[in-house]
């Protein structure tokens, strides 16, 4: 994933890296042993029923999708010109 993130930011800016490592950073959980009991008494156990609680919350504050954002088509008039030409 860092990678990926590293990629956005040389391709669209440090305010895209950023906007995206935080919505990854609110919505990931960590998850493990749960093939075993629960048991708060313990480091591993109370890290994951937090998870699971952090979980439900994102689940719950999703009520409807979202809207797309608007976009718009930015044409380089050379490529389109050379485009249009090998098209046809």
């Amino acid at each position: 994933m860092e990678n990926v993130l590293t990629s956005f930011g040389e391709e669209l800016g440090p305010f895209a890296e950023r906007a995206l490592r935080r919505r990854l950073d609110d919505a990931r959980v960590f998850l493990a042993g749960l093939q075993d009991p629960l048991v708060d008494s313990t480091p591993a156990g109370r890290r994951t029923i937090r998870q699971l609680f952090k979980l439900l919350e994102a689940i719950d504050a999703v009520i409807e999708r979202p809207q797309p954002g608007e976009a718009h088509p930015v044409y380089d008039r050379m490529n389109l010109v050379l485009a249009n030409k090998s098209a046809a």
